[in-house]
């Protein structure tokens, strides 16, 4: 009898193209067939998409506390993937010695009340000499101030991933899944969660959330305009930037009299967000958002306007890196 012809779906996962050559030709041997496979995209870039090993092999301790989350209800395949942090924790905690110690001194400073740092950042995996921008994906990473060790890679963890691309083909992404991961995680550790230390235990309670990032990354989780609005610093009201010296009862941002800065607060902010929300006219809107330092579209899905977040993380909880605050001259670029 003969056989029918098979057509190779090239843009399957490479593991269903594997199992596609096997099973149109019997008598191959695995090792063969991957070593066609190879010559066969030779000239593609990779991205990620392995044949040797499955997620579950190569991650089994994230793996089995990870989430997905939609970031838009209308395209549900543009998620953001989450690790329960409880769970995470605890398998951390189980281990790893130093990380363990660490975790157990911060419990005894703080009496079992922590606080949990956020640190956003954006990256591309795989080769840096050829980087592939289509892997670039926004990583949300976890760590404890109350640790007597912080700066070890060791003692933070990796609590969200999201690819850049979808972020970008999202409305407002950006906003959208930093409140997300952030409601998600509130959600996790409002009412306190157990860590075990062999056979004794101990109740972890999360008293505050920080957030910290570069400049880019402030201004796209929270829809602050930064240098390119004239109030640049989200965190005042009175600080401007740009070539607005000597503004009556406002202080440039190179100015050294930070004692005239005024604070900004969140009910200043929601009054920014219903001011920008009753303008209908796109150049009147754009104008006062470079004015008042603010997107309107982003400002409305930023967590810093959430009712159920405002208890846990506000305007004083945003950090500079410090690392792009002396590197870039500043919090505000100079041109």
């Amino acid at each position: 009898m003969k056989q029918k012809k098979r057509k190779l779906d090239l843009e399957a996962p490479l593991e269903n193209q594997l199992k596609g050559i096997l099973q149109g030709i019997p008598k191959l041997d695995v090792q063969t067939a991957r070593e066609f496979l190879q010559l066969l995209h030779a000239d593609d870039k990779h991205t990620g998409r392995g044949t040797g090993h499955k997620r579950k092999q190569l991650f089994p301790e994230a793996l089995a506390t990870m989430q997905p989350y939609p970031l838009d209800v209308a395209h549900p395949r543009r998620q953001m993937w989450m690790v329960s942090l409880p769970a995470l924790l605890q398998r951390k905690v189980d281990s790893c010695a130093l990380f363990r110690e660490c975790f157990r001194q911060a419990l005894q400073k703080r009496r079992n009340h922590l606080e949990v740092l956020i640190y956003w950042d954006e990256a591309v995996p795989g080769n840096p000499l050829s980087p592939d921008l289509a892997r670039k994906s926004a990583l949300w990473y976890v760590g404890f101030p109350d640790f007597p060790v912080v700066f070890l890679d060791t003692c933070w963890l990796t609590l969200a991933c999201c690819r850049t691309e979808d972020l970008q083909q999202t409305e407002e992404g950006y906003c959208k899944a930093m409140t997300k991961m952030l409601r998600a995680l509130v959600n996790e550790v409002k009412d306190g969660f157990a860590i075990t230390f062999g056979e004794d235990a101990e109740l972890v309670c999360i008293r505050k959330i920080s957030f910290l990032a570069d400049g880019d990354g402030i201004r796209a989780c929270t829809g602050s305009k930064g240098a390119s609005g004239k109030k640049c610093c989200f965190r005042c009201t009175n600080v401007l930037s740009g070539n607005h010296i000597a503004v009556p009862g406002h202080e440039h941002i190179s100015s050294h009299a930070v004692e005239n800065f005024e604070a900004s607060s969140i009910a200043t902010i929601c009054s920014i967000a219903t001011y920008l929300r009753g303008i209908h006219v796109a150049s009147a809107r754009a104008k006062a958002e470079t004015m008042l330092g603010w997107k309107a579209a982003a400002l409305q899905e930023s967590f810093l306007l959430d009712p159920d977040l405002k208890s846990w993380i506000g305007l004083s909880d945003i950090l500079y890196d410090p690392m792009h605050c002396f590197v870039s001259s500043g919090i505000v670029s100079r041109k």
